[in-house]
C-alpha cells in the first residue's frame, strides 16, 4: 500500500515529503544552503464545523489589555465567543455559561482559568504551542462540557537546540526556556510567569488601604523517545493567586462607647496538574496513547473584623473554601483502516472529589479560649466512566463525514446517570471551491459553576450532580458554508440552534454566603434555547493578516419551576444581539510592525426596578417607613453598546543570535466611556436613574522582550 512520510524540520523551516511501497523508517538530516524564495503549504479543513486552529504567533501578535498576550482574550475576538465582563478572560461561547466550557492542558481539564481575579488567564503564551477551538458539534472524543472545548497543547521543546525568551512588562514578568537534554532523544519546555509586585503593590497601597496581590505560574514538559515508535511525555503546571486586604483602623462612638474597629480579608487560590502520556505506534495502522493525570484546584478565603476597647478586644472571623480533585485514567486508540477511513476510539475513567466547606467563628472576647465552631463539610466522591467511538471516512472526491458516539456513566448518592450522545459532523466540497459544512451533537455536563458574575472569580463554586440536581443535556445543530481563495482570504459563514436542559441559577437572595447544607434548596433548573448567525472574513498569508467577524445571536431562558418570570422565556443577562470585530496585523518590515483590534457590542442586559412598595414598621418609640424596589420582569433593560479601539507597536531588532522586541500599546486609544458596572436605583423624588461606572478607560502599556 502507497504510504505518504512526512517529516518537519523546525530549525531550517523546510517540508520534507517521500514516497514508500512498504513500511518505511526515513531520517534526513537537512543542513544550510540554498534556500526557497517561497513555499506554500495548503491544509485540508477540519471535518467538524466551529472548528477553530490557532498558533503561537496569532496570539502573541493580537492587542490586549495591558499588551499582556492571552489565549482566551484572543479567542474573544472570533464570532460566537463574548468576554461577560469587559477586560477579562472568561469566555461565552454561543450564549452558553461561563462553566460549560471545557478547558484541557495537554488532555487534562483545568476548571479556574483565570488570574488576578479574572483579568489573565491560567495560560502561559510562551508555554503554548497549539490551541484547538471548537464551539459546534465537537467530536466523541471530548466530553464533560456542553459549549466548547479549548484544547490547548504545550511546548514540546526543541531536540536540537536550545531557545530562551524573557519578556519584561508593567504588571508582569514571563521567561520562557526550551532546548535539548539529551540530543535527538530527550527534550524540555520550561515556563515561568509572575506579576512585578514591586510596581503593582505600591498602586494599591495609594488607593488608602494596605493591599497585596500576586499570582505565579510554572510549567514545565519533558520528552523523551525511546525509538520511532516509542515517546513519553512529562507534563506539569502549577499556578497561585494571593490577594489581602487590611483596613486602615478607625474610631467609633456608639451608645457613649468609644472603641477601634478594623477589617481584613484574605483570599488564595491555584491549580496544580501532572501528567504522564505514552505514545505508541504498533504496526503501520494503530496507535497508542495512554495517560495517567492528576489535577487539583482548591480557593481558601477568610473575613476578619476587629473591635477594640481599653478593656476588651473581640474578633469576628468567617472562612469559606472549596477543593477538587481529579485522577484520571485514559487510553486512546486510532486504527488506519485505508488511506480513506480511520476509526478513533477510547475510555476514560475520572475520579471526582468535590469539597465545599464553609465555617464561621461567632464573635469572642479575647481573654476567652477561642474554640471553631464545627466545619460543615461535604465531600461528593464519585467515578464518571466515559467510552467513545468515532468513524473519520472520507466517500469519494466530495464527503467527509466524522460520526461518533460517546457513552458516559455517573453515579452519585442514590442516582446513577447515564447517557448516549451522538455526533455527527460533515463537510461537502460544491463546485467553485466552496465547501458546505454541517453537523449535531448531544452533549452531557456532570458539574455546575454557581456564580454571580460572569467574570470567572474564584469565589465561583463549582456543585456536581447529585440526586436532586440534574446534568445538563444539550443540543446544537449548525449548518454553514466556507470557500478559501488562494491569496490567503477565508469566508465562513455559520448559523445554529441550541437548546439545553436543567441549566442553574441561584435562587433569588440566595449566593454562596448562605452556606452549603443542601445544594438542590440554593438552586433553580431550567431551560435554555440560543440562535446565531456567525460570519468570519479571514486573510492567514502576506504581510496583512487578520480577521473580520460578526455575530448575530439570541440567548433565552426558562425555568418552569415559577421560580423567575413566572416560567416565560427571558432574554439571558448576557444576550448581546449584535457583535463586531476588526482585527488587522501588518508588518512593514524586519524591524516594525503593528497590530490593532476595534471591537463593537450591543449592550447587555439588567434587571431594573419598576415599581417601589412603601414599607412601614412600629417600634417603642416611632414608626419606620422604607421601601422595596421590585420588578415584574427579569433582565428588562438593554445596556448602550461599548466599543473600543486598541492598538499595539513592536519595534524588533536583531544582533546575532538575539533578537529583541520593544512593544508599546493602548487599550482603548479614543477613550470610550463604556458601561462596564451598572447600578440602576429610584431617587428619593421616585426617580429611576441608572449609574454607570468605566473601569477600563485608555490605557496604555510598554513591554521589552530577548529571545536566544
Amino acid at each position: 500500500m502507497k504510504r505518504l512520510l512526512l517529516a518537519t524540520w523546525a530549525a531550517s523551516g523546510f517540508l520534507f515529503v517521500a514516497h514508500a511501497q512498504a513500511d518505511t523508517s526515513l531520517v534526513q538530516t537537512l543542513v544550510r544552503g540554498e534556500h526557497l524564495k517561497e513555499a506554500v503549504v495548503r491544509a485540508s479543513r477540519p471535518v467538524q464545523t466551529g472548528k477553530l486552529v490557532l498558533g503561537k504567533n496569532v496570539i502573541l501578535s493580537t492587542p490586549s489589555v495591558l499588551s499582556e498576550p492571552d489565549v482566551l482574550k484572543t479567542l474573544q475576538l472570533f464570532p460566537g465567543v463574548q468576554s461577560g465582563m469587559e477586560g477579562t478572560s472568561g469566555i461565552l461561547v454561543r450564549g452558553g455559561g461561563a462553566d460549560e466550557n471545557l478547558f484541557l492542558v495537554d488532555g487534562v481539564p483545568v476548571y479556574n482559568t483565570s488570574h488576578l481575579l479574572g483579568i489573565f488567564s491560567a495560560f502561559t503564551p510562551e508555554a503554548v504551542k497549539r490551541v484547538t477551538f471548537y464551539k459546534g458539534a465537537f467530536p466523541a472524543r471530548y466530553g464533560g462540557r456542553v459549549s466548547s472545548v479549548v484544547d490547548i497543547q504545550t511546548s514540546e521543546g526543541d531536540l536540537n537546540r536550545f531557545h530562551a525568551t524573557l519578556c519584561l512588562g508593567l504588571l508582569n514578568s514571563r521567561l520562557h526556556v526550551e532546548g535539548p537534554i539529551v540530543k535527538g532523544k530527550t527534550s524540555f519546555s520550561f515556563s515561568a510567569r509572575g506579576m512585578n509586585s514591586i510596581i503593582a503593590t505600591p498602586v494599591m497601597n495609594a488607593i488608602g488601604s494596605q493591599y497585596n496581590l500576586y499570582f505565579y505560574d510554572l510549567n514545565g514538559k519533558i520528552v523523551h523517545y525511546f525509538s520511532d515508535r516509542d515517546a513519553l511525555m512529562l507534563t506539569f503546571y502549577k499556578g497561585r493567586d494571593h490577594f489581602s486586604f487590611l483596613s486602615d483602623e478607625s474610631l467609633v462612638e456608639e451608645d457613649r462607647k468609644r472603641y477601634i474597629e478594623q477589617e481584613g480579608m484574605k483570599m488564595s487560590w491555584g491549580n496544580i496538574l501532572a501528567t504522564a502520556k505514552w505514545n505508541h505506534v504498533q504496526g503501520d495502522r494503530l496507535f497508542i496513547t495512554s495517560s495517567l493525570s492528576w489535577y487539583g484546584y482548591d480557593m481558601s478565603s477568610t473575613v476578619q473584623r476587629w473591635e477594640t476597647t481599653p478593656d476588651v478586644k473581640s474578633e469576628e472571623n468567617s472562612a469559606f473554601s472549596t477543593d477538587i480533585r481529579d485522577l484520571i485514567i485514559r487510553a486512546d486508540l486510532d486504527f488506519v483502516l485505508s488511506p480513506n477511513q480511520c476509526l478513533h476510539g477510547g475510555l476514560t475513567g475520572t475520579r471526582h472529589v468535590y469539597s465545599p466547606l464553609i465555617k464561621v467563628r461567632e464573635l469572642k472576647d479575647i481573654n476567652e479560649k477561642e474554640e471553631d465552631t464545627p466545619a460543615t463539610e461535604d465531600s461528593y466522591k464519585g467515578w464518571e466512566i466515559a467510552g467513545y467511538l468515532e468513524d473519520e471516512i472520507t466517500i469519494g472526491n466530495r464527503l467527509t463525514v466524522n460520526a461518533g458516539l460517546r457513552y458516559t456513566v455517573m453515579p452519585v448518592q442514590d442516582a446513577c446517570y447515564r447517557s448516549l450522545q451522538p455526533r455527527f459532523s460533515a463537510k461537502f466540497y460544491l463546485p467553485h471551491d466552496y465547501v458546505l459544512t454541517g453537523g449535531y451533537g448531544r452533549v452531557v455536563q456532570y458539574v455546575h459553576l454557581l456564580s454571580t458574575t460572569q467574570a470567572s472569580l474564584p469565589t465561583d463554586i463549582w456543585v456536581p450532580v447529585t440526586k436532586d440536581i440534574r446534568p445538563v443535556i444539550s443540543d446544537q445543530v449548525s449548518l454553514g458554508v466556507s470557500r478559501l481563495w488562494d491569496q490567503g482570504w477565508e469566508l465562513t459563514a455559520e448559523g445554529y440552534y441550541k437548546y439545553s436542559e436543567n441549566v442553574l441559577e441561584y435562587r433569588n437572595g440566595v449566593s454562596f454566603q448562605t452556606g452549603f447544607h443542601d445544594f438542590g434548596e440554593m438552586v433553580s433548573m431550567g431551560q435554555a434555547r440560543f440562535f446565531g448567525l456567525e460570519v468570519l472574513l479571514r486573510k492567514n498569508t502576506g504581510k496583512t493578516t487578520g480577521w473580520f467577524g460578526y455575530t448575530l445571536s439570541k440567548s433565552e431562558r426558562r425555568f418552569p419551576d415559577g421560580s423567575l418570570q413566572n416560567s416565560e422565556w427571558f432574554p439571558y443577562h448576557y444576550d448581546r444581539r449584535h457583535t463586531l470585530v476588526l482585527n488587522v496585523n501588518h508588518r512593514f518590515n524586519d524591524r516594525w510592525d503593528v497590530g490593532a483590534t476595534w471591537s463593537f457590542e450591543s449592550g447587555y442586559k439588567i434587571t431594573v426596578p419598576t415599581r417601589m412598595i412603601l414599607t412601614m414598621g412600629l417600634t417603642r418609640e416611632k414608626t419606620v417607613t422604607g421601601y422595596i424596589l421590585t420588578s415584574f420582569s427579569k433582565n428588562n433593560y438593554t445596556l448602550p453598546s461599548s466599543h473600543r479601539l486598541n492598538i499595539t507597536v513592536n519595534w524588533h531588532r536583531s544582533f546575532r543570535r538575539c533578537r529583541r522586541t520593544l512593544s508599546l500599546g493602548v487599550y482603548n486609544i479614543y477613550n470610550a466611556m463604556n458601561p462596564n458596572l451598572v447600578m440602576a436605583k429610584f431617587t428619593h423624588d421616585k426617580r429611576f436613574v441608572i449609574n454607570s461606572i468605566t473601569y477600563l478607560p485608555i490605557l496604555p502599556s510598554l513591554s521589552y522582550s530577548l529571545s536566544f
